[in-house]
């Protein structure tokens, strides 16, 4: 296995299930802010200028301090006795002792205190000189949010349908979704009745990784598989009804469970293998029609013979000649044998039942019918389980079946705990935007009806995030014609994003700012679907909180040089 392979193999079958990988913006990480410097600051000169000044005025004013307090004891004696004696003279004299003691006062005081204020001055000089030399921290400038591919998990869906797509497209969706079921440890059961081998990638990848399979390719398989024997004879006759009535054009075709029951008679009265050569001849025979070499025995001729009186009325042969030759048709098919034989094995993971080749003929829309016929009574007989490996249950190509057998089916797969995938071609006249647990997904619309009528899907006023790798993706379907008119299908990039103002974010997307890197943002047109690439797809699901979802079935998105 090369390089590329063995990586693309890796991210396929990588553990974890997952619907494909969505571009997601992630947000930024907050820049650490850093811590600020300390700035340089001019030093303090005037602290000891200050300081001498200072010292300075309280020595020279200390030498005032005792002619202060002489001063001011004079006076106050002076005035006293002159207010004994009522002196004039002492009173004048002990107010001039008062004024040169209010002087002292004022020479010891005055000096420090402008001393004082020379210093707070000098103090605030430095400190705008400090101020001037800090300057602020450069705020950090905001990162971009980076956007990364991330797998998208199920958020629940039980029944999921598919419609649109191309062959490239449908085997890049199944090798996502179901090789993660497989890496996970699940099991998947694929009918591809495409004819175009659906799931060939996927049968690649799981092999080269060892995982194991249970592959049968009809109508090649067909003489080595006894593909009747596992079933009852009402089921056969079930079988058989129901894929004459499918594929049988005239409406009026008679009574469906009518059939069924006389083709469950007629396969109640063998006694050997089931093939489908000796249902034609049992039918035969229970119309009365009995050839030689008919491959039944004389005991299930007697049989049908008595079965026969019970049954004969031109309404019956009728319905019986036209079971018998379903039967004759199919067992043409059973007869020729290629020489290949199946790979079979009963604890496979992966269990695919495929159509070979493309030609829509009689023999191969019954063969189809006669799978999913087979396949719908093999689900009955599987036990229900609500915890465990993940089960899932891919039918490609399920626009050939009818409603009604498909509807039986999701019911019987839901009641089984199995995770039911519908491939249409085309989208289904009464499909409707998914409900409870069921999704859409939405892949390349071929024509301008199936276009908007996918459109209708869709909420309105959406915008996606589309990468550019996807934006650039070529789509794969050229030469392909357009249903709208004769003009060809462009495989060229999508359209690129009108110049207009950005949209705002809508409700699924809070956290998508106007731009982003190495993506644009497209609104959902029928023409955005139109020119999808093969590998991309619309993932609607009602459980999932931001549906709608763009993703990428291709893991080579993941740079990973696969």
């Amino acid at each position: 296995m090369s390089r590329g392979a063995e990586r693309r193999s890796t991210a396929l079958l990588a553990p974890g299930e997952r619907w494909g990988w969505e571009y997601r913006l992630e947000p930024a990480p907050v820049p650490e802010r850093a811590a600020p410097t300390t700035p340089s600051v001019p030093l303090p000169d005037w602290v000891h200028a200050a300081a001498q000044r200072y010292d300075a005025a309280a020595r020279r004013t200390l030498r005032y301090r005792w002619p202060t307090v002489a001063a001011a004891g004079l006076s106050v004696v002076a005035l006293a006795v002159a207010a004994a004696l009522g002196s004039g003279g002492l009173a004048l004299a002990g107010a001039g002792c008062a004024g040169l003691a209010l002087a002292g006062v004022a020479v010891l005081i005055l000096p420090r205190r402008f001393a004082a204020r020379y210093a707070d001055a000098e103090h605030q000089r430095w400190l705008r000189g400090c101020a001037r030399r800090a300057e602020p921290a450069p705020a950090p400038a905001p990162e971009v949010p980076a956007g990364r591919w991330r797998p998208l998990r199920p958020a629940g869906a039980e029944h999921v349908d598919v419609y649109g797509g191309t062959d490239r497209g449908w085997a890049a969706l199944l090798s996502t979704v179901a090789g993660s079921v497989i890496g996970s440890g699940g099991s998947v059961t694929i009918l591809d009745l495409t004819g175009s081998s659906a799931a060939r990638d996927l049968v690649r990848v799981a092999g080269a990784a060892g995982h194991r399979l249970d592959l049968l390719t009809l109508p090649d398989h067909l003489p080595a598989v006894g593909l009747l024997a596992d079933l009852a004879p009402a089921q056969v006759g079930t079988v058989l009804a129901e894929a004459v009535h499918a594929v049988d054009r005239d409406p009026d075709t008679g009574d469906r469970s009518g059939d069924a029951a006389l083709a469950g008679q007629a396969v109640t009265a063998l006694r050997g293998a089931v093939t489908f050569r000796r249902v034609a001849a049992a039918l035969r025979a229970l119309n009365g029609e009995i050839a030689d070499g008919d491959a039944l025995s004389s005991a299930e001729r007697a049989n049908l013979a008595a079965a026969l009186r019970q049954v004969g009325n031109q309404t019956a042969a009728s319905r019986l000649r036209r079971l018998a030759a379903a039967a004759e048709q199919l067992a043409l098919l059973e007869e020729h044998d290629p020489g290949v034989r199946p790979y079979r094995d009963p604890h496979a993971q992966l269990r695919v039942m495929q159509l070979a080749g493309d030609d829509e003929d009689l023999s191969t829309g019954l063969l189809a019918q006669i799978l999913a016929g087979t396949l719908l009574h093999q689900v009955r007989r599987l036990v229900p389980t609500e915890s465990g490996p993940a089960r899932l249950l891919v039918v490609a190509g399920a626009g050939g079946l009818r409603r009604a057998q498909l509807e039986r089916l999701g019911t019987l797969a839901r009641r089984r705990g199995i995770r039911l995938l519908l491939l249409y071609r085309r989208l289904r006249a009464d499909v409707a935007p998914p409900t409870g647990t069921d999704a859409t997904v939405l892949m390349r619309q071929h024509g301008a009806a199936q276009a908007n009528q996918a459109a209708r899907l869709l909420p309105a006023g959406i915008e996606l995030l589309v990468a550019d790798s996807t934006a650039e993706r070529r789509a794969a379907a050229a030469g392909t014609a357009r249903r709208a008119g004769a003009e060809p299908e462009p495989p060229g990039r999508l359209p690129a994003p009108p110049p207009a103002p950005p949209l705002p974010p809508h409700p699924w997307r809070p956290d998508v700012p106007p731009a982003v890197p190495d993506a644009a943002r497209y609104a959902p047109t029928p023409e955005f679907l139109r020119d999808l690439p093969d590998t991309a797809y619309l993932l609607l699901d009602p459980r999932d909180g931001g549906s709608p979802r763009l993703l990428e079935a291709d893991p080579s998105v993941l740079g990973q040089g696969i």
